[in-house]
């Protein structure tokens, strides 16, 4: 997810494009939400309107705990996670 962000940056960054202007920011988002799209993949990121509340991040973070030493494996990246929300070097040290 990450790359891809970079990727549509670094492709509007050969113009002049105005981070200020909130319709350069809207194009920016949809130029994104357009590539995640058409490669297939599905992200419900939840509400970000003013008036909600950070209950629904809070309880995405305390999901995430793995099973073995039941530390939060909320921050880990992809490639070190083992089955579910477990790290995988718990996973490999029980093997």
């Amino acid at each position: 997810m990450k790359q891809l962000i970079k990727d549509i940056l670094k492709e509007v960054s050969t113009g002049q494009v105005n981070l200020e202007s909130s319709s350069a920011r809207e194009m920016i988002a949809n130029l994104i939400m357009a590539d995640i799209k058409t490669k297939g993949w599905f992200l419900d990121l939840g509400s970000r309107d003013k008036d909600s509340t950070n209950e629904s991040l809070v309880e995405a973070k305390d999901s995430w705990v793995c099973g073995i030493c039941n530390k939060s494996t909320y921050d880990v990246e992809y490639d070190y996670m083992g089955s579910g929300t477990n790290h995988l070097s718990c996973e490999l040290e029980i093997i």
